[in-house]
């Protein structure tokens, strides 16, 4: 009996220690898992902080890009307004183009007209005709008196008459110059 109780001393004993080891190596991985869950809660909090920058980050990119999106919309918008006065310009240098035709040829109508105006006045067309220019007021006036001529018909007045010697001088020779 007394080696059973020696026996059942041991082996309690033993399994003291035993679970004396177990309690030391739960003690430790415990600290040990304490420890891993400190550093998780550290790196938690600088992912926590990281995140709000990214956040902020993405703001200010959402920012610039409706900042920038409003810059293309004006400039698109300034470009279709050059594109509408370039082809108003376009517009306007083919009206100019047109009237400089006309006024060429009615320049050169007027040439003619002046031309046989001096033979029939002169008698003589040698082609060396010289242009008289004469003043702006002097070709606003009768222009003026044009412009503004009443629309009613004027009621007819007794004309004087006179001779076309009178009006037109055949004899003089002041229009050699043309």
């Amino acid at each position: 009996v007394a080696e059973e109780v020696r026996n059942l001393a041991g082996r309690s004993a033993e399994a003291a220690k035993n679970t004396a080891n177990l309690i030391e190596e739960s003690m430790a991985k415990a600290k040990q898992g304490s420890a891993l869950a400190n550093e998780s809660g550290t790196i938690l909090g600088e992912i926590v902080t990281n995140s709000t920058k990214v956040a902020d980050l993405v703001a200010e990119i959402a920012g610039a890009s409706r900042e920038q999106a409003e810059g293309i919309s004006q400039v698109t918008t300034a470009v279709t307004q050059m594109d509408q006065v370039t082809q108003q310009n376009s517009a306007l240098s083919e009206e100019s183009a047109a009237a400089s035709e006309e006024l060429s040829a009615q320049a050169v109508n007027l040439k003619d007209i002046v031309g046989g105006l001096i033979e029939i006045i002169g008698g003589r067309n040698e082609g060396d005709t010289k242009v008289v220019r004469m003043p702006r007021k002097a070709l606003a006036a009768p222009a003026a008196k044009i412009a503004h001529k009443p629309s009613a018909p004027a009621a007819p007045k007794k004309a004087k008459e006179v001779k076309a010697e009178e009006v037109i001088p055949m004899d003089e020779d002041d229009f050699k110059e043309f």
